[in-house]
């Protein structure tokens, strides 16, 4: 294989693979991590990959672990923070806060996106918590990071592999991604929406879209912003576009247009106008990277289908979170597909939500505050919360408005804003 001196981390990583005749999405599984991190770190784009990546590529390519954290730019101290021994100099501490920051976000990673090896992650965690304490002045939201794992982890080994997770109008996912459960199926009408998870699952058209999104930030403008926009007009050209090339349309309209609002008309034609931005910013390349690896490494269906289909298959125990197009007590905005959610679908809905329960689910449900939401669950618990919102077409009437969090069951902590 030759002196390691030689070659750089990603030369030295790659010649090894193949000197093992290992595929890098085979080693990609073998690591835990997805294939396109394997080959950020063999491009050199990742210059300095976690320990935990590089704990993995130790095992299964016989390096050596040390040379390699030494050639990602780790200090001796990092390297070897299990030793009983180890002592830490002030000078140093700088550096050591910036590589545990890393480590910790990494374990984060691990535990909260892949929910793999808990017991694994939490002898790591306790080897961390170990030499934190050895030093002095650690930054709150470290230690703040580190018990929020520890009590996730505690989660885990009680409940969290029990369930099935649904969210039947997924949208932007945020609780999915918070909650990251090992198992969930997720919906929606959508379908642009949902070509853009299914590419962001698949390693080649993950990679395609993000250089799409690329040439739309270099090519932004109002009038570039129409001719994206206006796409959808011909159908059989839009229809015959690459998906990945459809689905960096989806992000860079939500990114450019009015608000991040999404609307079609009845003829299902995106119809948002330009949202006067100079410059746009489409995608947070890591943030990608998680929600990538994430969909990949877990039990997640996806699906484009009506919200009573999506839950079918709910059974006992399983949580759902619907968070449909709200209602409003007077005409508002509903239109996220070409049939809208009118005051009829709100009442399906509804019944879906008393089906679920009578199944022995547990179900949450947000909406506006309405007084039909309020009639249609009365005999659910209702908690009422303010919340910001920065959609309406005029100005003044944007800010905090009602919105309630209905659920089967009681929540003693209660709900944040």
């Amino acid at each position: 294989m030759g002196k390691s001196s030689e070659l750089t981390l990603s030369e030295m990583i790659k010649r090894a693979r193949k000197e093992k005749g290992l595929s890098a999405r085979k080693l990609a599984k073998l690591c835990d991590v997805s294939h396109t991190e394997i080959n950020n770190i063999e491009s050199g784009t990742r210059d300095k990959p976690a320990l935990l990546i590089l704990k993995g590529l130790e095992k299964y390519l016989d390096l050596d672990f040390a040379t390699m954290a030494r050639m990602a730019g780790y200090s001796e101290d990092t390297i070897k923070y299990g030793d009983d021994n180890l002592t830490v100099s002030y000078e140093k501490y700088d550096k050591l806060i910036q590589d545990y920051r890393r480590e910790i976000e990494h374990a984060a990673f691990t535990v909260e996106q892949k929910r793999r090896n808990a017991k694994d992650a939490k002898e790591y965690l306790d080897d961390i918590s170990k030499y934190l304490e050895t030093l002095d002045n650690v930054p709150e939201d470290i230690k703040k990071k580190l018990k929020n794992i520890y009590t996730l982890l505690d989660y885990i080994d009680t409940k969290y592999d029990a369930f099935t997770y649904y969210e039947p109008f997924i949208g932007g996912g945020a609780l999915l991604f918070e909650l990251a459960p090992k198992k969930a199926v997720i919906n929606d009408y959508n379908a642009e929406l949902i070509n853009t998870y299914n590419v962001i699952c698949d390693d080649d058209k993950f990679d395609k879209m993000c250089r799409e999104l690329n040439k739309h930030e270099k090519n932004h403008s109002e009038d570039y912003y129409y001719e994206v926009r206006n796409k959808d007009r011909n159908k059989n050209t839009f229809n015959r576009l690459a998906d990945y090339t459809r689905a960096a349309r989806t992000i860079y309209l939500n990114k450019a247009c009015f608000n991040g609002l999404y609307r079609v008309n009845s003829k299902n034609e995106f119809n948002v106008p330009f949202g006067k931005k100079i410059k746009v910013n489409t995608y947070e390349r890591d943030n990608l990277l998680l929600v990538h690896s994430y969909l990949i490494n877990n039990d997640v269906k996806i699906l484009n289908v009506d919200f009573e289909e999506s839950v079918k298959e709910a059974k006992k125990g399983d949580f759902i979170y619907f968070d449909p197009p709200y209602d409003s007590d007077t005409e508002t905005f509903n239109s996220y597909t070409e049939d809208g959610f009118g005051k009829e679908e709100q009442k399906r809905l509804a019944d879906v939500f008393k089906d679920l329960d009578r199944r022995g689910c547990y179900v949450m449900l947000s909406n506006h505050n309405t007084k039909l939401v309020n009639e249609l669950y009365k005999d659910y618990n209702i908690h009422v919360i303010e919340a910001k919102r920065n959609i309406n077409s005029n100005g003044k009437k944007r800010g905090k408005v009602e919105e309630v969090i209905v659920t089967n069951f009681e929540n003693k902590k209660g709900f944040e804003e």
